[in-house]
């Protein structure tokens, strides 16, 4: 237990905000038993996770997390770095093998260096901490060591195919804190020794580790590259192909499925939200549930409300030009629209994101 309560990590509630210092033993108490705000937002992103993958992991970015090493001034810039004791490894897409994170954490408490790890609100990635022997002071060292020994790890845990690399300064990077009942927690570790695997003088590491993350961030440049869109030879042959078409005509869309529960609700919600001095901007449809944008002078508010098999999910939208704030307390008045509704009607369990 003193290991816990010696190793000291920074924590990033909110972008833009100073980082404060936990202690492991504090971060293991966060996750198991979190706030009430922090275990609504986890549970609602699970859920989330089902209806909208992609829109999983743009809310999910908006809950609070860990960053490795210790800043000073607390604040998550490379120049501020001050110390590291310990190394993030976060193992994703785990349903693809078929691995349920209970059994990666019990795998993960056979390696005695894992002081602490924690399974993600989608249930298939699970982030692990490896505890150094001592703390390393030197930023590059750091860096390497961040993608020298997930790499290490993964290879002997069989899962090269799914340790995550972050594409940006690995060293500042936010492993997302979450609700985990059951998280591992480790009071008697064993220190990893690093320099077992990473040369300090030359900062090198033996060539197989060097290939496999050139291979694994590779990987990830071309996934982020498909993410972007289409490269110039997948244009050049759609061109070819669609040169000797004389017309185009647009094939309509694809109809989305809603509800027809929440489509039966929503005048009554718009004349509630209208009723509140909001302009209704648009109502679109959207994959089990609609999108809600309204607006108060120049600003805009923004929601998806979801309607699953285990109820209602309110989400604000994170876009640019939308208004958080406004976003927030529409999610809120829709909320109480529910509620109300909720105590005349019967009606499904109602979950929402916490404004």
């Amino acid at each position: 237990m003193e290991t816990l309560t010696s190793t000291l990590v920074s924590i990033h509630e909110q972008f833009a905000s100073p980082l404060k210092k936990l202690n492991l033993a504090q971060v293991s108490a966060l996750i198991r038993n979190p706030s009430s705000t922090l275990c609504q937002e986890s549970e609602t992103l699970t859920e989330l996770y089902q209806l909208d993958p992609r829109q999983y992991y743009r809310e999910i970015k908006r809950l609070p997390a860990l960053i490795c090493p210790l800043f000073y001034p607390p604040l998550p810039n490379e120049s501020n770095f001050l110390s590291a004791s310990v190394v993030a490894v976060q193992f994703t897409n785990l349903h693809e093998k078929e691995i349920q994170p209970e059994t990666l954490k019990e795998k993960l408490h056979r390696e005695q260096s894992v002081i602490l790890a924690w399974q993600l609100p989608s249930a298939t990635e699970v982030i692990a901490l490896l505890l150094l022997a001592q703390p390393i002071r030197d930023q590059h060292l750091y860096s390497v060591l961040c993608r020298a020994l997930p790499i290490h790890l993964a290879r002997k845990l069989h899962l090269m195919d799914h340790v995550f690399l972050p594409s940006s300064s690995i060293v500042t990077f936010r492993w997302i804190l979450a609700h985990d009942p059951h998280p591992l927690v480790n009071p008697n570790p064993t220190p990893l020794d690093p320099f077992s695997i990473v040369d300090p003088t030359t900062l090198s590491v033996e060539k197989s580790i060097q290939q496999q993350i050139k291979q694994i961030e590779e990987k990830h440049r071309k996934q982020e590259k498909q993410l972007r869109g289409p490269d110039e030879a997948t244009l050049r042959k759609i061109r070819a192909l669609l040169r000797d078409t004389p017309t185009y005509r647009r094939q309509p869309f694809k109809q989305v499925y809603v509800p027809p529960a929440l489509k039966q609700l929503m005048p009554r919600l718009m004349g509630f939200l209208k009723e509140a001095g909001l302009q209704i901007v648009y109502v679109r449809d959207i994959h089990y549930g609609q999108q809600i944008q309204v607006s108060s002078g120049t600003r805009l508010g923004e929601v998806n409300l979801y309607l699953g098999k285990k109820g209602f999910t309110v989400v604000p939208t994170t876009r640019s030009r939308v208004d958080r704030e406004l976003s927030h307390l529409l999610a809120r008045l829709i909320l109480k629209f529910l509620d109300e509704h909720s105590s005349s009607h019967s009606s499904p369990e109602q979950n929402a994101h916490d404004a």
